[in-house]
């Protein structure tokens, strides 16, 4: 790059001064010059430093549900083709593992909710001048075809008046579109479904002759961000009456859900996020996920996911998980939406233009 820009100068010099005016030529040169060690100082050096070298290892501690993520084959390579990052993933035995002081050996810390981070935060203080990548992942409800039509006679759900591929959401939110979505429903009366659990109607009762048991939804386990966020949608500080959580958090409900099917699990809440990477991960469940249906509430209340950075090795890795190549993989594989920086995020206004 720089001996292109050197030729360039030298062409420029040698018209202006063919055409006697070596004042001129002299004040061009000076000026692209100055321009040019501007640019490669700022640009053209970090991005080859990146480029060139052995691949630096970025310790990243998490969680159980970011697993699935730091252990993407696509992602890894995609962070050591482009950044010469070399992941290492750590996992946070415990939710209070991240306010202990054996953390700052990390990299980055990436969490599975703003509560963790939060947590983190007060417990260090010290670490808020460094940077942060933040993912979301919207709350919804799971179900089956029959589940969903019993609900929809007691107009608790809405159901769609046209299947699509995508949504305004997605051109607004600035991420790319997703590969595949399933049937859409809208839950157009959470208060409703809650008295149907509270008064311990069965599902036969309402017409699902072959369904037994009481209507019942099932939450992410208890104290678990999931189970918080569950309680969120439905307008609710506890669990309520009739409904039921699982062990473990919104993946181990999933896949319950799938794995179990409807007799045993037949309405779930939970994000978004582990349907879209039980889709792209695992294609033996294609089919199955087929039959499902999403349910979207009322009131978008989004998961997030925050990936703090402790480090300058830190700083690099969130700085490649803005970029529109990750952005693309992390929203398409995982359902993890990005969410720019308040600031603005260059690599997310150029996927908003794609």
């Amino acid at each position: 790059m720089e001996r292109v820009l050197l030729l360039v100068f030298l062409f420029i010099f040698l018209v202006l001064a063919s055409m006697k005016r070596w004042k001129r030529a002299v004040i061009v040169s000076a000026v692209l010059f100055a321009a040019a060690a501007a640019f490669i100082f700022f640009t053209v050096r970090p991005q080859e430093e990146a480029a060139s070298g052995a691949p630096l290892p970025v310790l990243v501690r998490h969680g159980a549900i970011m697993g699935k993520v730091l252990d993407d084959p696509d992602f890894s390579a995609l962070l050591r083709r482009t950044w010469r990052l070399t992941l290492v993933p750590k996992r946070l035995l415990t939710a209070t593992d991240a306010a202990d002081d054996a953390v700052l050996e990390a990299d980055a810390i990436w969490f599975s909710d703003r509560s963790g981070r939060d947590r983190f935060a007060a417990a260090h203080p010290e670490t808020g001048d460094h940077s942060e990548a933040v993912f979301t992942s919207p709350m919804v409800l799971f179900t089956w075809p029959g589940i969903a039509a019993v609900l929809a006679r007691q107009h608790i759900l809405r159901p769609p008046e046209k299947s699509a591929a995508g949504g305004p959401e997605d051109a607004a939110s600035g991420n790319p579109p997703e590969k595949w979505r399933p049937e859409e429903w809208t839950l157009i009366d959470a208060a409703g479904l809650l008295d149907l659990m509270s008064a311990r109607r069965t599902w036969a009762s309402l017409g699902l002759r072959h369904q037994e048991g009481n209507v019942t939804l099932f939450l992410p386990g208890a104290n678990t961000p999931g189970h918080l966020r569950a309680l969120e949608v439905l307008g609710q500080k506890k669990i309520p009456e009739g409904s039921l959580s699982v062990t473990g958090d919104a993946d181990r409900l999933f896949s319950d859900f799938i794995w179990r099917g409807q007799w045993a699990f037949p309405l779930i809440i939970t994000d978004e996020r582990p349907a879209v990477q039980a889709r792209s991960l695992e294609p033996g469940l294609r089919e199955k996920l087929d039959t499902t249906i999403l349910i979207r509430p009322d009131r978008t209340v989004d998961r997030q996911f925050i990936c703090c950075s402790l480090s300058e090795a830190g700083d690099r890795f969130v700085a490649a998980l803005k970029e529109p190549e990750t952005v693309r993989l992390l929203f398409q594989t995982h359902g993890l939406k990005y969410v720019p920086d308040t600031g603005g995020n260059a690599a997310a206004k150029e996927v908003e233009s794609e």
